[in-house]
């Protein structure tokens, strides 16, 4: 009885500790995925798909996640296969031979099968992942698509179902042969315990007594539920691929759109109210397509803003004024060119901080991030001198609701950027 409560307690304390842990390693992979995005530059986030990244923190972290919880059970049925074929070979080396040959075929037979597995199963999460993108171009083009009913039709069947389809045939062919790389190393297997049995028994390599012993401590083998983990095995390995690609991927992107650490030490800010000049020497830059082609190039740009002044950036549709802002700004890194701040170059990161863009697409957050302690009664007063008022409230350092329209949301921006003094505000 003592036993049985003392193997009950190690049994609770190892799955509470296995939790934890799983727990802990999903959300330090979130955790380490998001900062990472966090601290990105724009150009670089830009070119990687938000479908991309939530299949990250999503289905590869849970995958990884799942497999730690298993991985108990796993060295478990390796020792306790070690462990029996040790016991083999001190009662038989006839039939430790061929167990061990047994497993060899097995596992040959298993890897050969799964190469082509992992591949279909890795060209399903691609394509899950332009699952996701066509979703992102529901939700942002669901105006046109509501407009337009037979457009809505052809996005429909051309995107959403075709990729659902091709999903769900991958998905049966790479479930299919990872079951055929489970039950053919396991048909090998019982092969070899029928001739053990039956053959060798009956050419006197092996004598009943020893039979005895043998069988038992074969069917003891856990074999099915090593085989029945390796596919989560395959599957959290990929995952774990799949992560650290998108990690260095990401590296790589940083690298080439200009990283902040690798670029060179610049003069600190010491009071931003000194500030007289603004001035783009030199400044060109252009995108890039995936083979490194040039697409869209702009520049050279040579102009110098002054406190005071209120400059007006003008041209037509895809001229490169949105682009133009982002250098500005500092959100972009000029391929050649300097900015200088009275006439000399600045630390990025105290560059950035001179600036309120209100973008187009601008974003309202639900609090006023970065300030400690913000004066309520000064939001409050804002809110009601724009007339939102009744429509969004200010308490507990939150706003009530960001569901407000564009163009509410840019006043509320507009007002704050200006009554939050910054050196420069860029509409």
């Amino acid at each position: 009885m003592s036993s049985y409560a003392i193997f009950w307690l190690l049994s609770l304390v190892s799955r509470k500790s296995a939790i934890v842990l799983t727990e802990s390693i999903v959300s330090d992979l979130r955790t380490t995925i998001i900062d990472n995005v966090r601290k990105s530059e724009l150009l670089s986030i830009e070119k990687i798909s938000s479908s991309e990244i939530y299949n990250t923190l999503t289905v590869d972290s849970q995958n990884v996640s799942d497999i730690v919880d298993m991985i108990w059970y796993f060295m478990n049925s390796v020792i306790l296969l070690i462990a029996a074929l040790i016991y083999l070979l001190f009662f038989s080396l006839y039939s430790f031979i061929i167990m061990i040959i047994t497993l060899t075929i097995g596992i040959l037979l298993y890897l050969k099968n799964l190469q082509y597995a992992t591949s279909l199963i890795l060209e399903a999460r691609r394509k899950e992942t332009d699952l996701f993108k066509s979703v992102d171009t529901l939700l942002f083009g669901i105006k046109e698509l509501k407009i337009n009913t037979k457009k809505s039709d052809d996005f429909f069947e051309s995107n959403y179902s075709k990729l659902v389809s091709k999903i769900k045939n991958i998905r049966i062919k790479s479930g299919f042969l990872m079951a055929y790389c489970i039950l053919l190393p396991y048909s090998v297997w019982l092969i070899a315990i029928f001739f053990l049995v039956f053959i060798l028994p009956q050419i006197h390599f092996i004598t009943p007594c020893v039979l005895k012993c043998v069988v038992p401590l074969i069917l003891f083998v856990p074999i099915t539920s090593l085989l029945e983990l390796l596919p989560f095995m395959v599957l959290a390995n990929i995952s774990l691929q799949r992560i650290y690609s998108f990690k260095t991927g990401l590296d790589d992107l940083n690298k080439e759109n200009g990283d902040i650490d690798n670029q060179k030490p610049m003069k600190q800010l010491n009071d931003s109210s000194k500030i007289n000049t603004l001035a783009l020497k030199n400044i060109t830059f252009f995108y890039t397509n995936d083979n490194g082609e040039c697409l869209f190039p702009l520049g050279p740009i040579n102009y110098t803003f002054k406190k005071g002044n209120i400059t007006f950036i003008t041209g037509g549709n895809g001229s490169g004024k949105s682009t133009l802002l982002k250098i500005i700004t500092g959100l972009y890194f000029p391929l050649s060119g300097r900015i200088c701040v009275n006439n000399e170059e600045m630390n990025i990161l105290d560059y950035r901080k001179l600036f309120t863009p209100i973008f187009s697409d601008y974003h309202l957050f639900d609090r006023l991030y970065g300030l400690k302690n913000p004066d309520a009664s000064k939001i409050i007063a804002l809110t009601q001198k724009m007339k939102l008022d009744q429509k969004v409230k200010y308490s507990d350092n939150k706003f009530s609701t960001d569901k407000l329209s564009t163009g509410q949301k840019k006043k509320i921006g507009d007002d704050f950027s200006i009554n939050g003094r910054q050196t420069c505000v860029c509409f």
